[in-house]
Order: structure tokens, then C-alpha cells, then sequence
């Protein structure tokens, strides 16, 4: 299985293991291996008869080899995980959809797998870092997009056709006067679908739109206090808004990445927007993100 590991899939596997999973799988071999064990026996303390006490030997070895694993659940079932993902066999040629061969929806389905999806969001709200943190934290909640990509593929393993899409449309199929329509789901949606499945959000809306419509309250917010920004600031702070939007998130160390460098980076929004750029994005996150 080790061979078959992406780069992303075997850090998990060594952070939980606290050790390579290449280490802990050369000692797992040795339990068939027969020199191993013959060297075992060899070694084998006297018992109280003065006799080797071979199974005593024998059962100390193997507890040994095997208490990594057997010793650690969360990392047993992230194997069970990623080893189910590689084993999946794919049908490419068709598109998973809630729709009979009429393309009526079919709601008995749909109510189905949201109410899995519910069930897998109660039963991972302490192990996965995104779900613990939305969870927990209603509002303005820090989760930065690696987390969210965390959660996209910790759902993926055991339910490859759990899509962004089809989830969202199984949830149109049951509440469609709760759910906005959207030709395009990003990776940022699982935020909002999680908001919504926990009672967080009274409208299931797009992560994108939902920070448009957090982008315009905010600027008439800044108007009423009197800022008002000129077109050449509001260019930084309509692509800041951009990168939240894609992201959830916006770290100050964007700003020397596209398309920021295009007018300078760093230098360029503190020419523009001054010295309290840092705290003006900061607001910005916690106004506009999550």
C-alpha cells in the first residue's frame, strides 16, 4: 500500500504514526519472517522451569511489532480510509446525479444521502479539524483553506461521489426555497454546506456569493464611518475579497503573489492603503470569511 500513497496521504499516515508507515511495515514483515522468529525462539527467556519459555518470547514479539497500530484507532482508520480510496473502481463514463432516467429528481435519494451527510458531520465534528472548528466557532471562525481541502479529501475516501455538487443538489431537491442555484461549486462550499447542515445558516448560498454580498455590507459599513476609498485602493480590496472568496481566507503574504505583484505587492498596498494594511485585512477576514 505505501508505493500507492500520494505525497499528502503518507505525511497524514507518518504525523499520526509518529513514525514512517515504510518503519512500521518492515516490522510487520518480520512476524512471517522465519529467521526472525527463529531468532526469537533462540532468544527466548528461561521460564520458571528453567525451560525456554517460547511462547512467552513469541507473544512479547509480536505485541511489540504490532502496538503501533493496534494501539493507535485514528491511525487504523485513516488506513482503512485511503486504502478503501485506492481500491474504488470509477465509472467514468457516467456522472453521478439525483436524477431518474425522466430527470426528475429523485427526492427519496436525495433525502437519503443528506441524511448520511448529516450522520458523517455529527460523527466527525471532534476528529476533522474544519467540521470541530465551524462547529464550535458559529462566527468568524479562522478555518484557512487547507483545512478545508482536509476536509474535501477526508470525505472523499469513504464517499467518492459526495461532490460539492451532488451534495448541494440533494439539498435543492428537498429545500428548494433554502438553496440558491450555482453552475459552478468550488472547494469553499463545503464551508457553507456544513454552516447550513448545522442550523448555522438559514440559506444555503454559495461561499463565493455569500462574500459578494459580506463585501458590499462591509464597504457601506466603512462609508458610514466615514472611509470612503478611492478606485485605485478599492483595486487592492476587490482582489483581496477575490482571494477570500477562493481561499476563506487572506494572509498577508498573498500580497507578493499574483495579481498583487502587478502593482507592487507589499510596497504597493502600503502606498495605497498605508501603514494599517495588516489590520485593515484582518477585518476583512473576520467580516468577510467563514
Amino acid at each position: 500500500m505505501s508505493r500507492e500513497l500520494t505525497p499528502t496521504e503518507n505525511a497524514e499516515l507518518t504525523a499520526l504514526a509518529g513514525t514512517p508507515l515504510q518503519d512500521i511495515t518492515q516490522q510487520l514483515v518480520k512476524i512471517a519472517d522465519p529467521d526472525t522468529l527463529a531468532g526469537v525462539i533462540e532468544n527466548a527467556p528461561l521460564g520458571v522451569d528453567g525451560k525456554k519459555d517460547t511462547k512467552k518470547a513469541m507473544s512479547d514479539f509480536i505485541e511489540q511489532i504490532i502496538t503501533p497500530i493496534a494501539s493507535n484507532p485514528q491511525l487504523r482508520q485513516r488506513i482503512l480510509e485511503i486504502r478503501l480510496s485506492h481500491d474504488l473502481v470509477f465509472d467514468e463514463g457516467s456522472k453521478d446525479e439525483l436524477l431518474d432516467a425522466r430527470g426528475v429528481v429523485d427526492t427519496s435519494k436525495a433525502k437519503s444521502l443528506v441524511e448520511s451527510w448529516i450522520k458523517y458531520i455529527e460523527d466527525n465534528k471532534n476528529e476533522i479539524t474544519a467540521i470541530q472548528m465551524l462547529y464550535s466557532k458559529p462566527k468568524n471562525v479562522g478555518i484557512t483553506y487547507k483545512e478545508i481541502k482536509e476536509l474535501a479529501e477526508r470525505i472523499r475516501r469513504p464517499h467518492p461521489t459526495w461532490t460539492v455538487d451532488v451534495l448541494w443538489n440533494a439539498y435543492l431537491a428537498l429545500e428548494p426555497t433554502k438553496v440558491r442555484k450555482s453552475a459552478v461549486h468550488t472547494t469553499t462550499d463545503l464551508v457553507s454546506l456544513v454552516r447550513f447542515t448545522l442550523g448555522q445558516m438559514n440559506e444555503l448560498v454559495p461561499y463565493a456569493q455569500l462574500v459578494e454580498e459580506r463585501y458590499a455590507g462591509w464597504l457601506l459599513q466603512q462609508e458610514n464611518l466615514g472611509v470612503k476609498f478611492t478606485d485605485s485602493q478599492k483595486w487592492w480590496l476587490d482582489r483581496i475579497k477575490d482571494a477570500i472568496s477562493q481561499s476563506a481566507h487572506f494572509d498577508v503574504k498573498d500580497l507578493e503573489m499574483s495579481p498583487f505583484t502587478e502593482r507592487g505587492g507589499t510596497d504597493g498596498v502600503l502606498a495605497e492603503l498605508g501603514n494599517s494594511v495588516e489590520d485593515l485585512i484582518e477585518n476583512m477576514n473576520m467580516e468577510l470569511a467563514s
